[in-house]
């Protein structure tokens, strides 16, 4: 059902009515109507939904998740395989996903062994990205005039600074792969 699918998205990101209401220009007593079940939202708002939540308009209307297909690279930033991952939480854009190798940000929760799911995207000063250096890793990156430094989310790792880096993308998820 809309109405508890509505509410669920909302409070798995923690939020309020009022501030998907300011988000959509609805007032939050019309938004309140829509997870109550007393109104359902027009087409092109339920489309703003989903987009806003970053899930499907198949997910809102019938609960069905649909699964796409990501890359998934070694740390020599090879393809091996494909894994999938549930469209509802990646949403649109391109993305590739890679097992993290060591606990160098386990402070950030990505544990050695966890499946890294990453988007092609640009990345802000002190985000969460993957770096390609002479394998694949994940850090805190601040980009400088002729280098970045690389911060591990780990006091036992050393900061680096670097030449030539390539950033591949910034961290959107990760998970245990119990396969």
């Amino acid at each position: 059902m809309l109405a508890k699918r509505l509410k669920l998205l909302r409070r798995e990101r923690e939020l309020r009515q009022i501030d998907v209401a300011n988000h959509l220009g609805v007032t939050r007593q019309t938004y309140s109507a829509w997870e109550a079940g007393i109104n359902n939202p027009r087409q092109e708002t339920l489309l703003q939904l989903a987009e806003f939540f970053g899930t499907s308009l198949t997910y809102l209307l019938t609960g069905e998740l649909t699964a796409r297909k990501i890359p998934l690279m070694d740390q020599t930033n090879t393809i091996i395989s494909e894994i999938e991952v549930p469209e509802e939480m990646i949403g649109s854009g391109s993305y590739f996903a890679f097992i993290a190798p060591d606990d160098s940000m386990s402070d950030a929760g990505i544990l050695k062994g966890y499946t890294v799911v990453v988007k092609h995207t640009q990345v802000s000063d002190g985000e969460l990205a993957a770096v390609y250096t002479e394998q694949i890793m994940i850090r805190r990156v601040y980009v400088l005039e002729d280098k970045m430094i690389l911060l591990p989310a780990n006091p036992r790792y050393k900061t680096i600074e670097v030449k030539g880096a390539k950033i591949l993308g910034k961290v959107h998820s990760c998970w245990f792969r119990l396969n």
